[in-house]
């Protein structure tokens, strides 16, 4: 049950602006008090660890949030290299000349 609220629902509302950060503390508190209201239904086991999964989730937004910023970052820069054109630049006679020059001079490349 916990991997479908994470899932479905707290996952999709971890902020994406860290100036909001703080506004997700309202989720963590309602994710915890919800998982306390599990345990005293019994519906969890207070002693499982595992059980605990949206209290973790709650407290890892931080983890949460860089990890979507890095693969936002990540996307980004792969549309920026996809948009380039790295097309080879065709040997001319100016060329030449400078390659010339360059290796006279001891510059390799």
């Amino acid at each position: 049950m916990s991997e479908l609220i994470i899932s479905n629902f707290l996952s999709k509302v971890v902020p994406d602006d860290a100036s909001k950060l703080v506004d997700f503390q309202k989720i963590m508190n309602s994710s915890s008090e919800f998982e306390i209201v599990l345990q005293e239904i019994m519906f969890i086991s207070k002693s499982d660890k595992n059980d605990e999964r949206l209290s973790n989730f709650a407290d890892n937004v931080e983890v949460h949030f860089a990890v979507r910023k890095k693969r936002e970052m990540l996307a980004n820069a792969r549309q920026l290299i996809l948009r380039c054109d790295f097309t080879v630049p065709e040997v001319n006679s100016h060329s030449t000349c400078l390659i010339s020059l360059c290796s006279s001079a001891g510059i390799t490349y």
